[in-house]
């Protein structure tokens, strides 16, 4: 039995409900959130899923996508170490994409890059080819549609409510 009384244990027991409730929800429901509090929508960007792993912080959000566009130039850079047959090199700058499309939600993107760093890793420089083939517009693609959302949104309200 618990010590204390009645209304005590009670007290206990609906906050410790109530707490429940709210891990509950906040595992559950924060992309709804997330999508209600206006994350941005940007075509071939799971962004509700990218802010939620930030912690819900959209200026933190806008930010890795101005650092996305950093790796724009990375198709050119990948295509040209193909051409030069250094596919250690190749492998290298499709990682570096891989990872800050993962971070900003770009999941097609991440996908592709990490296809063909495993091709260049493993030394098939066919299959490398093929895969840059549909790495390299995707990116363009991607990187786009960022910068056209960027450009469109210099203000956005995502800097004030993070």
């Amino acid at each position: 039995a618990r010590g204390g009384s009645g209304a005590a244990a009670t007290r206990v027991d609906g906050s410790v409900t109530a707490l429940a409730t709210v891990v509950a929800a906040a595992a559950t429901g924060m992309a709804d959130t997330l999508a209600a509090a206006g994350v941005p929508r940007i075509e071939g960007i799971d962004a509700v899923a990218a802010v939620e792993r930030m912690g819900g912080k959209l200026a933190l959000f806008r930010r890795s996508l101005m650092s996305f566009l950093k790796y724009r130039d990375r198709g050119a850079q990948v295509a040209a170490a193909l051409d030069a047959g250094d596919l250690p090199g190749a492998g290298r700058l499709a990682h570096g994409v891989k990872g800050m499309a993962a971070t900003v939600g770009a999941v097609a993107l991440a996908r592709s890059a990490a296809v063909l760093e495993e091709a260049c890793r493993g030394g098939r420089s066919d299959d490398a080819a093929q895969l840059s083939a549909e790495f390299l517009p995707l990116l363009e693609q991607q990187s786009a549609a960022v910068a056209d959302w960027l450009a469109a949104n210099p203000d956005d309200a995502t800097e004030t409510r993070a």
